[in-house]
């Protein structure tokens, strides 16, 4: 027997809601790693004041202990030459290259990115100086 038979298949819900938090947090240009870098080049983040903004929302607990010590961001040039349709990167300055970022913060499940980030990567051949 499933219900009593006074049952009238009504059940009464409560449901706690909190409201979600924002932060904004500055993160450095040396905070910032670059992955997919080709063999024989490397890469530099340019920015007109060394760092970036990113906002991130979710639970005020979880938000609340977002710092930028604690956030691993990556600029992923693999995703950029895809989305791009590159087959490879030569020397230049690539503008929208995306960051992912990781969470050293638990429970991180309810964190995400307000709005994606991107920077804007110089890539100069090793051993070279201003391309030179």
């Amino acid at each position: 027997k499933l219900a009593e038979k006074s049952f009238d298949g009504t059940v009464s819900v409560t449901v706690h809601i909190e409201k979600e938090a924002e932060k904004d947090i500055t993160l450095k240009n040396s905070q910032i790693a670059v992955s997919g870098i080709p063999d024989g080049y490397k890469a530099e983040l340019v920015s007109a004041d060394d760092s970036y903004q990113a906002a991130f929302t979710g639970l005020a607990a979880d938000v609340s202990q977002l710092s930028a010590d604690n956030i691993k961001a990556s600029a992923d040039l693999d995703a950029y030459m895809k989305d791009n349709s590159l087959e490879q990167l030569t020397e230049g300055t690539y503008q929208g290259v995306p960051v992912t970022f990781t969470y050293g913060v638990k429970p991180a499940g309810s964190i995400s990115l307000r709005d994606p980030v991107t920077v804007k990567l110089k890539i100069t051949k090793n051993g070279d100086q201003d391309g030179q």
